[in-house]
């Protein structure tokens, strides 16, 4: 996956132990290798992308469960609008 990025589709067990969101950062921001749709991207490739990629720096940043939470929340909810990784 990460070193020819010649796909069409693929089939990742990813673990994680700990629901806080900021455990998944290596996951939904661009800019990231383990980003599963175009990893290690310069610039996010589409503004919904930009948009986790903000919101996830905000719920990193936050004190304030609720929008921390609204944060995410929205992340969520891009991810299942644009489905490019499908969770279960």
């Amino acid at each position: 996956m990460n070193k020819t990025q010649d796909y069409d589709a693929v089939l990742l067990g990813l673990v994680n132990v700990d629901i806080d969101p900021n455990m998944q950062m290596n996951i939904w921001l661009s800019s990231s290798s383990m980003h599963s749709w175009n990893p290690k991207q310069p610039k996010p490739a589409t503004a919904w992308e930009e948009e986790i990629d903000k919101l996830m720096r905000v719920q990193a940043s936050q004190l304030d469960y609720r929008k921390r939470k609204a944060a995410f929340d929205r992340v969520q909810q891009i991810a299942a609008d644009q489905a490019p990784i499908i969770i279960w």
